[in-house]
């Protein structure tokens, strides 16, 4: 980077600076376009959010989650709910991609990502459900003994 910066210094120097000006906005947009392609090193799915909280009298968790996931490089992907075989969305040779979902659970779920023509599983994360705040704090006095005051 330093290396480019002395070229533009230089042309700068010599041609003007329009020139430099030019040959720096080149640079800059090839840099853009560089960074649009890394490729992570290893696969990752992200849920956005992560958990889930149970509205005040509710069994099951509902909302609308995004499911954002990478991989290393380019194939046939799928996105599965743990112990479906059917899948939510499927992508040709892409190595990244998201999906908006409905979520409607009542305890902890996993979503997957797959290569489409293989069993294993590359990454997985899992949607927590949490009671309200009430509920929760309920919960903790409930686990402690009847000799704890506070």
């Amino acid at each position: 980077m330093k290396r480019i910066f002395a070229t533009v210094l230089k042309v700068a120097k010599t041609g003007g600076y329009l020139a430099g000006l030019a040959l720096m906005t080149s640079f800059s947009a090839l840099a853009v376009a560089n960074a649009n392609d890394i490729r992570p090193q290893v696969a990752s799915l992200v849920s956005s959010p992560g958990r889930c909280e149970l509205k005040a009298g509710k069994k099951r968790c509902k909302m609308v989650l995004n499911l954002i996931w990478e991989a290393p490089k380019a194939a046939h992907y799928c996105l599965v709910l743990q112990n479906s075989n059917v899948p939510i969305q499927c992508w040709e040779n892409a190595w990244r991609g998201s999906v908006k979902v409905s979520f409607d659970a009542s305890e902890k779920t996993f979503y997957m990502l797959k290569h489409w023509d293989q069993d294993g599983v590359l990454v997985k994360t899992g949607i927590s459900v949490t009671g309200t705040y009430k509920q929760r704090k309920r919960a903790q006095r409930r686990k402690r003994g009847f000799w704890r005051m506070f």
